[in-house]
């Protein structure tokens, strides 16, 4: 009942609001409406992605959101690719911010101040204006609650190595994002040697984070190593069997959004970044359980955010994709 009140609050709160949101700019507006379309390149879940794009047009009914969606390593690809062939057809890129930094250097982003950048944190976009984190996904321990009490649940990574859950516990088979994150905030030397510790527990594979979750919850495991905290709170807000314990302080993960160089529709893009950025579009993402980057949009489920000490979001942290991609999969030998 609770979600349900939130979400009619919300859309009450989006309908309401549209008009005056709207007219900020009369001018940008008119240019954006000859435009005609935006076009959107976007990592998120495509029932995210297609409330944002829903909730703009609700604003902006003539403007069209063309929306392509793909994994974080495909649409880095894909830009960069396009860029090389000198093919501008992207207008706006939410892509998870470990995969900025290439795309900025492959010169595929500019600059775009949102005058709603005011209400994120520091730490949540960079000096330059260039990108802005939308959501921050915390990375959790979860569990099955059916297989595993409370009481004995492990509270944080250390946990993990008890016997008891040798054989136990599934990881999404591309980890080295959460890999690079940890060896960060453990330090290189006590993070490997407890990576190393960690595979020794003969840990099983899955390919991607959602089917992780569904398995965990179905019963097949009974903790998994790293899940995001949004999802297993979902999950559980539909009487799904699962729980959660974060190690701290918290890594955390998430997408960012930016403007496209040369953009073919840069009006309507940068009306759709003020949007996603807005007290309205950050409570769409809410909606879904996500965990908003923007201040003043709490999230739908606290816990994920309250009392938690966070470790630092790093983007200078992709220039060390590859060689952490290749050090997770020499520890972590998958069959």
């Amino acid at each position: 009942m609770g979600t349900l009140i939130f979400l009619l609050f919300s859309y009450s709160f989006l309908v309401n609001s549209a008009e005056a949101w709207a007219q900020r700019d009369s001018n940008r507006i008119e240019l954006a409406r000859n435009e005609g379309e935006v076009i959107l390149y976007s990592n998120l879940a495509l029932d995210r992605g297609s409330a944002l794009s829903n909730g703009f047009t609700k604003v902006h009914p003539n403007i069209k959101v063309k929306y392509l969606r793909g994994n974080a390593p495909q649409l880095a690809n894909r830009v960069i690719t396009e860029r090389k062939a000198g093919k501008f057809q992207m207008d706006v890129l939410v892509i998870s911010f470990f995969f900025s930094d290439q795309i900025i250097e492959a010169g595929a982003l500019e600059a775009y101040c949102s005058p709603e950048r005011d209400a994120f944190p520091p730490e949540f976009k960079d000096k330059n204006c260039v990108w802005t984190l939308l959501n921050a996904n915390t990375h959790v321990i979860a569990y099955n609650t059916t297989l595993v009490p409370k009481p004995e649940a492990p509270k944080n990574y250390l946990d993990l190595l008890s016997p008891k859950w040798k054989g136990k516990m599934v990881m999404e088979d591309e980890g080295y994002r959460w890999f690079a994150y940890t060896l960060d905030k453990m330090g290189e030397e006590k993070g490997l040697s407890f990576m190393k510790r960690l595979a020794a527990q003969k840990l099983s594979f899955r390919h991607g984070d959602t089917l992780t979750a569904q398995l965990l919850a179905a019963g097949e495991f009974s903790v998994c190593v790293v899940c995001y905290g949004y999802r297993i709170e979902l999950m559980k807000s539909k009487g799904a069997p699962v729980d959660w314990n974060a190690d701290e302080p918290v890594t955390v993960s998430g997408s960012t959004i930016s403007l496209a160089k040369q953009a073919p529709h840069p009006n309507a893009a940068k009306l759709l970044i003020d949007f996603i950025l807005s007290k309205e579009g950050q409570t769409i993402l809410a909606s879904f359980f996500t965990v908003p980057a923007r201040r003043d949009v709490p999230p739908l489920a606290p816990r994920l955010v309250q009392g938690l000490r966070m470790h630092p979001i790093k983007v200078e942290l992709t220039r060390t994709l590859n060689f952490r991609r290749d050090q997770f999969f020499q520890i972590f030998k998958q069959e």
